[in-house]
């Protein structure tokens, strides 16, 4: 008996240690654009806000800067579907910052994360579009890893393809940094994108027709600010696109910016638009940075904070 038990814990220890090196060689780097946020240590500095901002805007620029505040940088951006303003991102943020007095707080904005699918009256806890995914039940969000309430519960990534890949030397298009930036890797050809902004021009104008603005996102946004403002300063920023998805935006929601100014300046944040520079800056499909504008973006963003 003894021996058969020994042999059990032998084998559960050897499974338990294969699976850890796994998770840590494998999840989170190209295989998995979210996991490694969930496995850093709380940040006394943060990013926040959707896609675009986590390929956007680049830690280690701001912390490169010249821009004192307490920690270094963490982008704890995810997507419009998976990070728009409300309960459920309110509560991972505040479980993702550490204790902090004199903190930094880049806070992205656009049309579509405080908008709700449908009417706008319905916005109620329940409906909201991302209480079904991994934001709203994901309660281990700090310092483990292999994080396994994340692998079980949300990881996608069918395993035996992680390995084919190291196997043929497949290069991932995109690798989650340690400090949450996630790094695209695509073609720029003016053809490819041009096709690429083509169907995301199409998707967002599809979605203009059928969400609205949400005052109770707002709301949320503006619990955001108070919390981040009571641990040193919050900046609110809307990021550039492309051309066309500007003029979407604008048609969708042209009052946006008074919008998000009122909410900022009642909460002592500062509001920062580059808005107006889209066009400026490259993006792989009119609504993301290009990696390289990504950088030289985040450094004009930490010039404007200066």
């Amino acid at each position: 008996m003894k021996k058969l038990l020994f042999r059990v814990l032998i084998f559960s220890g050897s499974i338990a240690v294969i699976f850890s090196l796994y998770a840590l060689l494998f999840i989170g780097g190209g295989n998995d654009n979210f996991y490694r946020r969930f496995t850093t240590p709380p940040s006394k500095s943060l990013i926040v806000g959707s896609s675009r901002c986590a390929q956007g805007i680049v830690p280690e620029e701001i912390d490169e800067s010249g821009l004192r505040y307490d920690g270094e940088m963490f982008n704890y951006c995810f997507t419009n579907g998976h990070s728009p303003y409300g309960p459920y991102y309110l509560r991972s943020i505040r479980k993702k910052t550490g204790d902090v007095n004199d903190g930094l707080f880049l806070v992205e904005v656009n049309p579509w994360n405080i908008s709700v699918r449908g009417n706008a009256d319905s916005d109620e806890p329940d409906t909201f579009r991302e209480s079904s995914r991994f934001i709203s039940d994901m309660r281990i969000v700090n310092y483990l890893n292999p994080n396994l309430e994340y692998i079980i519960k949300h990881y996608e990534g069918p395993y035996y393809k992680d390995f084919y890949g190291i196997l043929i030397g497949k290069k991932d298009k995109t690798k989650l940094k340690e400090n949450g930036w996630l790094r695209v890797e695509v073609s720029i050809d003016s053809s490819t994108v041009a096709g690429r902004k083509a169907d995301k021009f199409s998707a967002y104008r599809k979605l203009s027709k059928e969400w609205a603005y949400s005052r109770l996102r707002m709301d949320y946004l503006e619990e955001l600010l108070r919390f981040f403002e009571k641990r040193g300063e919050a900046y609110v920023v809307r990021m550039p696109v492309s051309e066309g998805m500007y003029g979407i935006e604008r048609c969708y929601m042209p009052n946006f910016d008074e919008r998000v100014e009122k909410i900022a300046q009642s909460t002592g944040a500062e509001y920062i638009s580059f808005f107006e520079k889209s066009g400026v800056y490259t993006t792989t499909d009119g609504n993301h940075l290009w990696r390289e504008d990504a950088r030289r973006f985040s450094n004009d963003l930490a010039k404007s904070i200066k």
